[in-house]
């Protein structure tokens, strides 16, 4: 009996820790996202090479879309990226909000967790960044 009770703790403690890493995950891509999309605004006409270092930095996959949601630039062109503009974080950025969701990455097979927030230039109305989710899981202490 007792053993269930600790199992049932452990559960539960484990649950709210990734619950709480995922919550400061969304957070930071969001402020990278703000950061990044200053700078691309200074950058012009350079999107591609930005978007690459930008990912480097922000340890994310970075893409940056056009008004009607067709990637312009993205740190990692695959499947995912023609389908952008059908994504719930993309279309929120598009609407002027901030976004985000959770879902299977079609590329990778694993939990990703999707950022975008508008961006206000004239040559792109959203910036997205993604992270696998997996990084969070691995990441969380042993119990």
């Amino acid at each position: 009996m007792l053993f269930a009770c600790l199992f049932v703790v452990v559960l539960y403690v484990t649950s709210l820790i990734e619950r709480e890493q995922i919550d400061s995950l969304r957070g930071r891509l969001t402020t990278e996202a703000r950061m990044l999309s200053t700078e691309q605004l200074a950058q012009g006409n350079h999107v591609d090479v930005w978007v690459k270092d930008a990912a480097a930095r922000a340890e994310a996959r970075v893409t940056i879309v056009d008004c009607n949601g067709t990637a312009l630039a993205d740190s990692e062109q695959d499947a995912e990226t023609a389908g952008a503009a059908n994504q719930p974080e993309i279309q929120a950025a598009l609407h002027g909000t901030s976004g985000n969701s959770t879902r299977r990455s079609l590329t990778t097979n694993q939990e990703t967790l999707y950022v975008a927030i508008p961006v206000h230039n004239p040559d792109s109305a959203a910036a997205a960044l993604r992270r696998e989710m997996s990084r969070v899981v691995a990441s969380l202490p042993a119990l």
